[in-house]
């Protein structure tokens, strides 16, 4: 099969540990824009929130963000928005707001948080790993009055939120999951992601290879977590890095090897034929 465009988790998947792209994946990010193959992250994060090497490279074009909410075009601005409608939205945010919560709402391709508790104790308290605090801290918006924007944010995109305690986030997982209309999946023992049914970034990845005309059989998807199982499923090859979580080495193709040890550099030099 000549692969014709491969979409990329970040975090645990074409990041390293210390959440850089390295130059072994850079180079081979080249090559494939070379070779006519398109590369597309494909990320929980609103798009601002990710790296500024990945959202100012020339070698990119295409993102889908907030978990397949959004595909969006960077010479074009959003080109397809599965976000929550405004109702369901609503009934979520009801919901999570009724138990100890932080959340991050994704909303006009930014990912907000709340200004008055924007430290890393307070985040600490809500079970962030020194991992999670420095992307928080880091890339997260900081405004004023967050659970009044999300009440009156035209645009939900999704909502991430991380719990203090294990049994509110259990009960609160398992009733959503009766919602035919969301999607919920989880990037940390401590959290949920959640956005609608619609979306996912297995249907955002095939929304994208239609607009782009690849056939789904010449597309690759590769991730670690759970919110990466509808691309991997969805692509034509399906791969889950060597440190993904069980269920997605189950449902992939293949197990490849791990972030730390260059990935998009193997998917290059397994499945891309030069």
């Amino acid at each position: 099969m000549e692969y014709q465009l491969i979409a990329s988790d970040l975090d645990g998947t074409l990041l390293d540990n210390n959440g850089c792209v390295s130059d072994e994946n850079w180079a081979a990010i080249e090559t494939l824009q070379k070779l006519g193959v398109w590369f597309v992250p494909a990320t929980g994060r609103a798009f601002e929130a990710m790296p500024t090497e990945l959202k100012e490279n020339p070698l990119i074009r295409y993102y889908i963000t907030s978990n397949g909410a959004m595909v969006y075009d960077k010479e074009r601005g959003k080109s397809y928005d599965l976000a929550l409608p405004r109702q369901l939205a609503t009934q979520v945010l009801d919901k999570l707001y009724s138990y100890p919560v932080c959340v991050m709402l994704h909303a006009e391709n930014r990912s907000c948080v709340e200004q008055s508790t924007h430290n890393a104790a307070y985040y600490e308290s809500y079970n962030l790993n020194r991992m999670w605090q420095k992307y928080v801290l880091e890339k997260e918006t900081p405004v004023p009055e967050l659970k009044k924007l999300a009440y009156n944010a035209p645009i939900v995109e999704s909502i991430t939120v991380f719990f203090k305690n294990m049994e509110d986030l259990l009960e609160c997982k398992a009733f959503f999951q009766k919602d035919e209309r969301l999607q919920v999946a989880q990037t940390d023992p401590h959290n949920m992601e959640i956005c609608a049914s619609r979306a996912g970034k297995g249907k955002a990845l095939r929304l994208l290879a239609e607009k782009l005309s690849v056939p789904v059989e010449a597309t690759i998807a590769v991730g670690d977590s759970t919110n990466d199982l509808t691309m991997i499923t969805a692509a034509g090859l399906g791969l889950a890095m060597a440190n993904a979580v069980p269920e997605v080495k189950v449902a992939a193709d293949g197990v490849i090897c791990a972030n730390q040890e260059h990935g998009i550099r193997y998917i290059l030099e397994h499945y891309i034929h030069r």
